[in-house]
């Protein structure tokens, strides 16, 4: 009786014992539970101070665009600089762009000139000016140019008849990921990677030159010798716009651009998530500002860089 009492307290015993880890196991688990409850709550809370961090410096890029100048200048130093004066006398502007102290928080932000690039939806309309771009930019035949612009060209015009060398919705369809030529003008110039012979090395080489968003024309200040010469000017009037852009630049009216790319981040100090939004906007003429383009924690090859606390700039929004 007495060995039936005690291994019955011996099993009782176990039973407890095993109770007690399965507690401290959910317990365990409750606590790890509510700990990452409170870090995803925290880290919502920190990413959307982050966004109105990055908000912050995409007014301020907007701020800079409003302010009154002569002419839109690329400065080495300064990155795009809107500058005061004449050809003679000119006054540079520039202003304090990174790591800016707001708040808990740091802001970096970056401006740049849609003006300088070439409208991909009108040299869509010219095969000869794209095939000439094409023939500058790839100049050691790595790219298939007459492949490339008819395919280019069949995604933009309304038919279904493929160019000898182009792309219809029927080439598209038979992909592992089907899909349907747009038969219609880019919004976008992401839209380019969907086209037939663009590589992602073909199209980082001609981002840097194309733009979809309605500018009023190329500014010489800033445009890349490349599209000079796409857009007309002649090998000698390029070198004499470069050498003249190395000492002061153009101080007229033609060349103030009017849509910018504002690229912002924002983070907290001390923490190394930040929050990134791309912002496309156009100047009006009667100094309104219109967004044309909104991409809310932009991740892209040209996103402002971790914002470093020890990085040093100049002074904040002009002043």
């Amino acid at each position: 009786m007495r060995r039936i009492l005690s291994d019955q307290k011996g099993i009782a015993l176990a039973i407890v014992i095993w109770l007690l880890v399965l507690l401290a196991v959910l317990s365990s688990e409750l606590v790890a539970s509510v700990k990452g409850d409170v870090r995803a709550v925290a880290n919502f809370s920190e990413d959307r101070g982050a966004y109105y961090l990055a908000y912050a410096g995409v007014q301020l890029g907007i701020g800079e665009i409003l302010r009154m100048h002569d002419f839109t200048f690329e400065s080495e130093e300064a990155g795009l600089v809107f500058g005061k004066g004449s050809e003679e006398n000119i006054r540079l502007e520039p202003t304090r762009r990174e790591n800016i102290p707001l708040g808990d928080g740091y802001v970096s932000y970056r401006i740049e000139d849609e003006n300088r690039k070439l409208n991909l939806n009108v040299l869509a309309k010219d095969p000869v000016r794209f095939s000439l771009l094409f023939a500058i930019l790839f100049s050691e035949g790595e790219v298939d140019i007459a492949l490339v612009v008819d395919s280019i060209l069949d995604w933009v015009d309304a038919d279904e008849l493929s160019r000898p060398n182009g792309a219809e919705s029927d080439y598209y369809a038979s992909l592992p990921d089907p899909y349907e030529a747009k038969n219609s003008e880019f919004d976008t110039l992401n839209e380019l990677r969907r086209v037939r012979g663009i590589s992602e090395s073909v199209y980082q080489t001609l981002a840097k030159v194309l733009t979809v968003y309605p500018a009023t024309g190329i500014n010489v200040n800033t445009a890349s010798p490349e599209a000079l010469f796409v857009s007309g000017k002649n090998e000698a009037e390029i070198d004499e716009i470069m050498s003249f852009r190395e000492m002061n630049g153009f101080a007229s009216l033609v060349d103030k651009s009017d849509v910018f790319t504002i690229v912002s981040s924002g983070r907290f100090t001390g923490n190394k998530m930040a929050h990134h939004i791309r912002a496309v906007v156009k100047r009006l003429p009667n100094g309104n500002i219109v967004i044309l383009d909104w991409t809310d924690d932009y991740y892209g090859e040209d996103f402002v860089p971790a914002i470093s606390e020890s990085s040093e700039g100049g002074r904040v929004g002009g002043e």
